[in-house]
């Protein structure tokens, strides 16, 4: 195997790494993408127009994001001790924009789905599955980045199957 070979998996990696996750923080994209994934689980449940619905997981994302924004950047305002200005709110909403990027690897494909007249039941399935084998990619390419091997790599990965899980049993448990 030459060495151009040799690196194509190294790439490829990154490259899934940078697509499905944030670089300097993967937990954002994380965190963006579990709120889709229990927001659409909840609205799932109800008898609510799908667009409605779809725009109001896009809703509960934004308030997400500039929650986490705030309370991080208060946060550091307090160690600090320094006031709130609007060019540091903007700093630190750039900060948690992996919330937002994370969101729009389910989101993306719903709005797709209901636009070319999907079910509703069809939209919310293909968004919850997005959800799932997101969570599960998330672990598994963290792990060969950084080098696990068989159990250790299965283990790691088991844990965003136990996340997918979850997103799961909330939709169960809800509706």
């Amino acid at each position: 195997m030459n060495k151009k070979d040799q690196r194509a998996p190294g790439r490829l990696l990154a490259f899934c790494l940078k697509v499905l996750t944030v670089e300097g923080d993967p937990g954002a994209a994380i965190y963006g993408t579990l709120t889709v994934g229990a927001v659409l689980a909840a609205e799932s449940t109800r008898d609510i127009h799908l667009v409605s619905a779809l725009f109001g997981t896009v809703v509960a994302v934004a308030l997400y994001w500039l929650a986490h924004g705030y309370s991080a950047g208060m946060s550091r305002r307090l160690s600090n001790k320094t006031p709130l200005t609007w060019s540091g709110f903007r700093s630190d909403l750039r900060r948690e924009w992996g919330i937002v990027e994370g969101a729009m690897v389910p989101l993306v494909p719903a709005f797709i789905a209901a636009g070319l007249g999907a079910r509703p039941a069809t939209v919310y399935a293909l968004g919850l599955w997005i959800v799932a084998v997101s969570l599960i990619a998330y672990e598994l390419l963290a792990g060969l980045a950084i080098g696990l091997r068989r159990l250790a790599l299965l283990g790691q990965t088991a844990i965003g199957a136990l996340l997918a899980i979850g997103i799961m049993a909330l939709k169960v448990l809800l509706g």
